[in-house]
């Protein structure tokens, strides 16, 4: 996943757009008590107070918006689109252009993403993508993001939603891939393997010296017990760069078949 690549650090001024929230609860306040005055003739026995309460009602928990992806896809409300046009109307100020501005936002996404920030990282990727809808990384971003939450589905529809535009990005149908590989390996559905392999196949076409989509493929083939299939493409990986091999997966491979090529040996 790209944030599992390391990203240029780049010491720019961090932009921050804070938006109040407040929450309104009401509450009831207590009844006054009542009393019978006694007669001269009889004597009434005085009546107990009484108190009344009215229990406060349940406030539902207010949905930070600006922490779901493209601010949940809800309508803007007036007082959203009110503070959106300043915040436009200040980036239009201070950079270039709206375009230059959403790629900022965006390059300070990734580095909050890398820290480990995800919902600051939302945030930014958001505002990226309200200077310009057509910087469709922050699908890519957004994904990563939800992946790194654990929502593996919508992770996976924000990267389709990506690749949907632009189909020839080799990386980004790595990553999309690994995502189904790692739904198979939860749930072992058929359908997530076949999807990987299709993707897994389009991008070494695209892209020949694609090292960490050959690695998928191994494992692919793996899940499917081709293991021949598997030890090949885990040595074309190997040929491209070393460092994109993932030696636990190694050992379950040759727990499985010996290196054919008798490069890697089990110890005894």
């Amino acid at each position: 996943m790209k944030q599992l690549t390391s990203r240029q650090n780049v010491n720019v001024t961090k932009v921050f757009l804070s938006l109040s929230l407040s929450v309104l609860i009401s509450l009831a306040g207590l009844g006054q008590s009542t009393r019978t005055a006694p007669t001269k003739k009889v004597v009434k026995p005085t009546a107990k107070p009484t108190k009344t309460a009215v229990a406060p009602k349940p406030v539902a928990p207010k949905v930070n918006f600006n922490v779901l992806p493209l601010f949940g896809e809800a309508p803007r409300t007036a007082s959203q689109q009110a503070q959106d046009a300043v915040f436009l109307q200040s980036c239009e100020q201070n950079f270039g252009s709206r375009e230059d501005a959403s790629r900022f936002f965006s390059e300070r996404a990734w580095e909050y993403l890398t820290e480990g920030a995800l919902d600051t990282a939302t945030y930014r990727f958001n505002l990226a993508h309200l200077l310009n809808s057509q910087n469709v990384d922050t699908y890519w971003g957004l994904g990563v993001v939800q992946y790194n939450k654990g929502n593996r589905v919508v992770a996976i529809n924000l990267l389709n939603r990506r690749l949907a535009i632009h189909s020839s990005n080799a990386t980004l149908m790595t990553d999309l891939a690994t995502l189904h590989l790692n739904n198979f390996s939860s749930d072992s559905l058929s359908n997530d393997l076949s999807r990987a392999m299709t993707l897994l196949d389009r991008a070494v076409s695209l892209d020949t010296a694609n090292a960490n989509a050959f690695m998928k493929l191994s494992l692919a083939e793996f899940h499917q017990q081709h293991y021949d299939q598997a030890w090949q493409h885990f040595h074309h990986a190997r040929a491209l760069d070393v460092k994109n091999l993932d030696f636990n997966f190694l050992t379950q491979l040759m727990a499985r078949k010996e290196d054919p090529r008798g490069v890697f040996k089990q110890q005894n």
